[in-house]
């Protein structure tokens, strides 16, 4: 059995101050069981501050972290706040690692390195794998799954890169123990009879396109052809691109089929090449199957709380990490709290939760066989239950 600890903090100003309410909403000594990691989400500022260091010096246990530009526990909403989210259990191991920093042409070496570190303090082979990712256009979440999945075997792996709330997110970081750096990896394996369950959201089929198309060319993340024309001359016949210019590309997701019977995966387009080939933030397989996606502030809630409501029916559970899309949290407009809010609502006094903002999310979907395959979202709402 597994328990889940929760604890958060909006002092920013005071490190000690912080700090200290952290310690005592975690009640550590009367708290903790055997075995423990914790994860850590905030605010960029409260790694300037040094409030994370230390609190990660304080902790007897190691942590895993992301910055994000808002997150949620019971009873708290924020954007300037900081969440520890401890996982305790006399019977579960845990064993953790991080890489050095990441590039696309070391990333095999490191996260092999890294896995085959956690791995070998553990008794046996792990039953899922949590990941604190960075946010990089060097190298996508595809290929942090791909080298995963080759020294794992598929373990199945949940978690999340970091983000904030600038336009080029320079202030998005990872970090293991307190250290920070916009490019590791840091992963923490679970060792012991635990059956999680994972879910996930994106677009509901009211607001995809009746048009499916094929894939018909593509290298990479990049969409060179659909059904056999050029991308974007495929996006202008759908009324989506007059004048060869995409309407929105925050508000028009794409949704691709693997045909291999899982649930679809949602695709945020990033850009346009002069070819006018589309430029995705995840990988975009030839042969797969296209359509096409609406987001909006009701479509975003719609989703969101029907998997909140899922959340909150399942038994036998003791807590859910829960990552959300950016570009979710942009579809609210004006009324940026209104997913948390839903959250709160459904989930507050049920099961000790946290909810992040996330820039691409890290989820196994399941195959008619039952077997679990790992993959990487855009645009996406993750749940996973412990």
């Amino acid at each position: 059995m597994m328990k889940t600890l929760t604890a958060c903090t909006t002092q920013i100003d005071d490190v000690n101050a912080a700090v200290s309410e952290i310690l005592e909403q975690l009640d550590l000594p009367n708290s903790l069981k055997k075995n423990s990691i914790g994860f850590i989400t905030c605010y960029p500022e409260f790694i300037d501050a040094g409030i994370v260091k230390m609190l990660s010096d304080k902790l007897p246990f190691d942590t895993l972290g992301i910055t994000t530009f808002a997150c949620s526990t019971p009873g708290k909403i924020g954007q300037v706040m900081l969440i520890v989210s401890v996982l305790t259990s006399d019977d579960i191991i845990f064993s953790s690692s991080v890489t050095n920093p990441l590039n696309a042409g070391n990333l095999k070496s490191e996260i092999e390195k890294a896995y085959k570190s956690a791995a070998s303090k553990l008794p046996g082979k792990a039953s899922m794998i949590a990941v604190m990712s960075p946010f990089t256009f060097d190298f996508s979440g595809d290929d942090t799954l791909r080298e995963l999945d080759a020294v794992t075997g598929g373990i199945p792996v949940f978690g999340s890169n970091a983000i904030d709330d600038n336009p080029d997110y320079k202030n998005a970081k990872a970090f293991y123990n307190g250290i920070e750096n916009p490019a590791t990896l840091s992963m923490a394996l679970f060792y012991g009879d635990m059956k999680p369950s994972f879910s996930l959201g994106n677009v509901s089929d009211r607001n995809i396109l009746p048009q499916k198309a094929v894939i018909t060319s593509s290298k990479g993340n990049i969409i060179e052809t659909i059904n056999n024309i050029p991308a974007m001359d495929y996006m202008r016949s759908l009324g989506l691109a007059p004048e060869g210019q995409m309407i929105s590309f925050a508000n028009v997701p794409l949704i691709v089929d693997f045909n291999d019977g899982t649930q679809p995966a949602s695709r945020v387009i990033i850009g346009v090449t002069p070819e006018k080939h589309i430029i995705c933030a995840a990988s975009m397989p030839q042969g797969t199957t296209l359509s096409v996606g609406s987001m909006n502030e009701e479509e975003v809630l719609r989703v969101s709380l029907q998997m909140f409501e899922n959340t909150a029916a399942r038994k036998n559970k003791n807590g859910a990490f829960i990552f959300s899309c950016l570009a979710r949290n942009s579809a609210l407009g004006l009324d940026a709290q209104a997913e948390m809010e839903a959250m709160q609502k459904t989930l507050n006094g049920k099961i000790p939760f946290f909810m992040g903002y996330s820039g691409g999310e890290f989820c196994p979907v399941q195959a008619p066989d039952g077997k679990m395959i790992n993959r990487f979202h855009n645009n996406t709402i993750i749940i996973c239950q412990f």
